[in-house]
């Protein structure tokens, strides 16, 4: 919905008056931040002084960051604490817990308490329909109301019988993407695996020497395919992302959080590669939210 850009002009404004840090858990992420944003100090959590006061404090993709020994830590460097100070957060609940991060409930519900607004941003400016629509359906959340003019290409799964038929697939959805004029800065395969374990190992050797595992400690590489785990890339987006790997047996809502979280990072193009009990998954999650979603259903539930 653009959390990430209301985040970061907010900052930069109130930055003009006010000593202000910029807050996220994923190093990744902010790498990216620290690229897009001057005159503010930007810490991933692990990352936060332990002495000095902000007057501010900007947190970005929140939900990673609510646990009561966080926000302790966090009030420790602002002005006044939280309770008093002056803070924005900024958050998603829909299917994130277990993925990357703390939450405790208290901490959420002691949060809420002390903030003297809550906003709700319900307008999503970051996806087509296609891929709302595959969202709501496979994850059932509420991914808000599109704004993104025009349709963009279909959604695409793939089943494979095997990590080597997985990646021939993945093979031929890059060579097509890359066919059609599309940059690899655009495109990010997402894995819930390292990049050693991922199905890239049986790609050829010139495409593997095109992919690039993206790494906290270096800026974002340039005219080369991404390669995240999915819990890296949280907050992150692209144009085009194929998510691979998705073989593992989770428990049942660890799985749809890393399905919300993989395709909502997609803004016009979204590719699957999937075993059958992925796929048996998938068509499970669909059928049932549908049928959810149903006038006359709400007695069924």
């Amino acid at each position: 919905t653009g959390k990430t850009f209301l985040a970061i002009e907010c900052a930069r404004r109130e930055s003009k008056e006010k000593k202000v840090a910029f807050i996220s858990l994923n190093r990744n992420f902010i790498q990216f931040v620290r690229s897009n944003l001057d005159g503010v100090d930007v810490f991933a959590f692990s990352e936060l002084p332990e002495t000095g006061k902000y007057d501010m404090l900007i947190v970005d993709e929140g939900q990673d960051l609510l646990s009561c020994s966080m926000l302790d830590k966090l009030g420790g460097i602002l002005e006044s604490g939280l309770e008093q100070g002056k803070w924005r957060w900024f958050m998603d609940f829909n299917n994130q817990s277990g993925v990357y991060g703390d939450y405790e409930s208290e901490a959420k519900d002691y949060l809420l308490s002390i903030a003297n607004v809550e906003q709700q941003l319900k307008r999503n400016c970051r996806n087509t329909e296609q891929i709302v629509t595959q969202v709501e359906i496979t994850t059932g959340a509420d991914i808000g109301e599109i704004i993104v003019q025009g349709k963009g290409p279909p959604i695409t799964y793939k089943l494979a019988r095997s990590d080597e038929d997985a990646a021939k697939k993945l093979l031929n959805i890059l060579g097509q993407w890359t066919g059609e004029n599309i940059q690899p800065d655009d495109i990010a395969i997402l894995s819930p695996k390292a990049y050693k374990d991922s199905i890239c190992r049986f790609l050829p050797l010139h495409w593997m020497e095109r992919i690039v595992p993206i790494e906290s400690e270096k800026p974002m590489p340039r005219g080369k395919l991404i390669y995240s785990t999915i819990a890296d890339f949280k907050g992150l987006e692209k144009q085009f992302v194929a998510i691979v790997d998705l073989d593992v047996v989770y428990e049942e809502s660890y799985l749809v959080s890393l399905l919300y979280i993989a395709m909502t990072r997609a803004n016009a193009g979204l590719w699957i590669v999937m075993n059958q009990n992925l796929q048996k998954f998938i068509i499970d999650q669909q059928e049932g939210n549908i049928r959810k979603s149903m006038p006359g259903d709400q007695g069924r539930r």
